[in-house]
């Protein structure tokens, strides 16, 4: 992990090549066939989308208040607040899901590195991955997630008030604007500056070259290969270490795109030392996946913190996404394939991602080793 972690390694870069490198290495001496899987991909979307749809967003929701209250007119500005957002929302779902790999600006290349069993009669079944890439960004991950929330809440709280505003008939009748009709302009005008310096964080998160990545992602590409150690007799497990995971999803969307065989995607992104482990996945949970998951941790005996609402104290399940954050499963899911991100960590490891002092000095390893038992006994339950 250290050895990954002594340079940065932005999708392409020489740093990255060389981790690749080393990576290659590690599998072959460990007995695997490995391939690099070179692709194109744009950088458009990772680099600056972000920031364009939250600067919209938060337009759209300050535009929908102000035509509501300051222009009387509360059903236009719930109509621009529902209609606006939900098409900046298909828009930014296109622009993750079909934008990187298809759209013709920002065009930039890098390579997946490819691992399977020699003599395996099919192409396998199961995939561990884990993205080589790292980035760093202006804004902490930490404050990032909370910005999304944030957001997400006041704008939430924004569209109730219009409602209330359509409701008791501000735009027919402007002599109203007392009692529950002054509360809700009131609240909708806060609701809307909040929205607005909610979004700023994401607004002004510019992505860069400074972070070694030791956390995210040098942590999981290490408890990756440590796993396939440990599963070398599964001739049904391949290892696929993506590039352009920091910009979009690029390498796992491509591979997901030619991989048509497979049929499940363990990802593992970023293990701390300290902290819960989480199984996060995005669209319904699979049942294969969550009991598999679960037998695991019996098996295992691992301590986690219970889940409200998941059954005994101690089981682990798949949840959804923490907000704010994408991951190479959501590219495998949305491909098709069985899939969800092994995480460790607690509130302090996010306070780390994506900045400059991401760097190998702060982790023993610990977790390392824990994560990489975990995803070999989820292999194995999955058999």
């Amino acid at each position: 992990m250290a050895n990954l972690a002594s340079t940065t390694r932005f999708a392409g870069s020489e740093g990255e090549s060389k981790a690749r490198a080393r990576c290659r290495a590690l599998l072959e001496e460990g007995g695997f066939v490995v391939d690099e899987q070179p692709f194109e991909y744009s950088q458009l979307p990772g680099r600056w989308g972000p920031s364009g749809v939250a600067l919209l967003a938060a337009a759209i929701v300050w535009g929908s208040v102000n035509l509501a209250t300051r222009h009387q007119s509360p059903w236009c500005g719930l109509v621009l607040d529902v209609v606006g957002l939900a098409t900046l929302s298909l828009t930014a779902y296109w622009l993750t899901r079909y934008g990187v790999p298809g759209l013709n600006a920002g065009r930039s290349r890098s390579s997946n590195l490819v691992a399977t069993h020699p003599g395996a009669e099919t192409r396998p079944r199961i995939w561990l991955t884990a993205h080589i890439d790292s980035k760093s960004q202006t804004i902490p991950m930490l404050l990032r997630v909370t910005s999304a929330i944030m957001f997400a809440t006041m704008s939430a709280g924004a569209t109730v008030c219009i409602v209330g505003l359509c409701i008791v008939g501000l735009s027919r009748a402007p002599d109203m604007i007392a009692g529950a009709a002054s509360s809700s302009v009131s609240a909708a005008t806060a609701f809307s500056w909040l929205a607005v310096v909610a979004a700023l964080p994401i607004v002004f998160c510019f992505v860069g070259n400074k972070s070694r990545g030791a956390l995210d992602n040098a942590t999981g590409v290490a408890a990756v290969i440590l796993a396939a150690e440990q599963l070398v007799r599964m001739q049904n497990i391949g290892i696929v270490l993506t590039s352009a995971e920091e910009l979009g999803l690029g390498g796992a969307r491509y591979f997901a795109a030619t991989e048509s065989h497979a049929e499940i995607a363990i990802n593992c992104d970023t293990i701390d030392d300290t902290g819960a482990f989480l199984c996060m996945a995005s669209g319904a949970r699979i049942k294969r996946l969550d009991e598999a998951v679960d037998r695991a941790v019996g098996r295992l005996g691992i301590s986690v913190r219970g889940i409200p609402g998941r059954g005994r104290r101690g089981s682990l399940r798949l949840r959804p996404m923490i907000p704010g954050i994408l991951a190479d499963n959501v590219a495998f899911t949305d491909a098709g394939w069985e899939s969800f991100t092994l995480s460790r960590g607690n509130i302090g490891t996010l306070a780390y991602v994506h900045t400059s002092r991401d760097v190998p000095d702060r982790i023993q390893g610990t977790g390392i080793a824990k994560a990489a038992s975990f995803i070999a006994a989820i292999v194995q339950e999955l058999g």
